[in-house]
């Protein structure tokens, strides 16, 4: 379930509208809503939000995982300006910036196809949305050696999946 309530820093996005009506959608297919029909104009308005939005940022690949990402480095709260000004930081804090990360992982780990499933269309896929290819992409991440300190590694990995010759990642 979108749990978009339940953040306590990540709140109030400038780019929100598109994340609100995604999790709607998200909370009504998995309460099995029986006017989950009705709502697939609302859906495509967020896919027509998320190629917009693409289009003006220069995202490329996932949309949807590219727009979460988006969001969260745009939002200005008292955990990343504490930690633009410091750096890394203790207390607290951490723990409510855990609490709303933990939120947008659910949120990137939502398997938007099966709104294509429920709508009879395939519109994710155009989006970039494989689910088949993402949870290869989280095995292949979790089993590079060094992980952390190697993100050159895992963003070769990126290139191996997506078949892409261009990466929306720079690595200088």
């Amino acid at each position: 379930m979108a749990r978009l309530n339940e953040c306590i820093l990540y709140r109030n996005f400038e780019h929100g509208e598109i994340l609100d009506k995604m999790a709607e959608l998200m909370n009504a297919w998995e309460q099995k809503a029986p006017d989950l029909k009705e709502k697939e104009g609302l859906f495509f308005e967020c896919a027509n939000g998320l190629v917009e939005t693409a289009g003006a940022y220069g995202f490329s690949g996932n949309l949807w995982h590219c727009y979460l990402t988006f969001l969260l480095v745009n939002n200005e709260n008292a955990f990343s300006t504490a930690c633009e000004i410091r750096g890394a930081v203790n207390g607290s804090i951490n723990e409510l910036a855990l609490n709303d990360f933990g939120v947008f992982k659910e949120l990137y780990d939502f398997d938007l196809t099966v709104l294509d499933e429920a709508f009879g269309i395939s519109c994710c896929k155009v989006l970039g949305v494989r689910a088949k290819w993402r949870r290869q992409l989280y095995a292949d991440l979790s089993s590079v050696s060094g992980h952390p300190g190697n993100p050159g590694s895992c963003v070769g990995i990126f290139h191996r999946k997506s078949g892409s010759d261009k990466s929306p990642f720079h690595v200088p």
